[in-house]
């Protein structure tokens, strides 16, 4: 759990802290695979208490080892993301509804809770496709072999392996 003691800004509007710290994080199940980090993610945040409002802002910086989506090989990749965040007191009068805070999130106590934003923070700054450089050639799509590190003696044709049962089709009526 990433924890950020606010006690000394929560209740002085205009309060300032920067926070610079190391964390160990678990691995992130994403529903199709792990993400584990190889050192720890490094922060720097910085809170403003804006009359109540904790404005959480700074930059995250994570090293993970991941599996490329062409090859299926581990890589390790730098991964730099972004946070804003505004945190307000819920136990606190403060007249905010719901509707008000929209993305706002509630905490209780002297400390922020940031787990869920800094995963989520660092999901989002993953490229879409995953891979372990720009020039992978995959895995043979017929008998498997990694094209990286060996090549294959698969006969090659011409016909896009998507189009066989075409070619199939037009050998037949021949």
């Amino acid at each position: 759990m990433i924890e950020l003691d606010v006690s000394r800004i929560k209740n002085i509007p205009g309060g300032k802290e920067h926070f610079l710290k190391d964390f160990e994080m678990r691995p992130i199940d994403t529903g199709i695979e792990e993400i584990f980090f190889n050192k720890p993610v490094a922060l720097d945040l910085t809170i403003l208490n804006n009359d109540g409002l904790l404005n959480l802002t700074g930059k995250l910086e994570g090293n993970v080892r991941l599996a490329c989506s062409r090859c299926l090989e581990f890589f390790d990749m730098l991964v730099f993301a972004e946070m804003e965040e505004v945190y307000y007191n819920e136990s606190q009068n403060n007249d905010l509804s719901a509707d008000d805070g929209g993305e706002w999130i509630s905490f209780k106590g002297d400390k922020l809770d940031i787990t869920t934003e800094v995963v989520k923070s660092l999901l989002y700054a993953l490229p879409m496709k995953l891979v372990c450089r720009q020039d992978c050639r995959g895995l043979c799509q017929n008998c498997g072999v990694n094209l990286n590190a060996s090549c294959c003696h698969c006969p090659k044709e011409e016909t896009d392996i998507r189009l066989q049962v075409l070619k199939q089709l037009l050998e037949e009526k021949e």
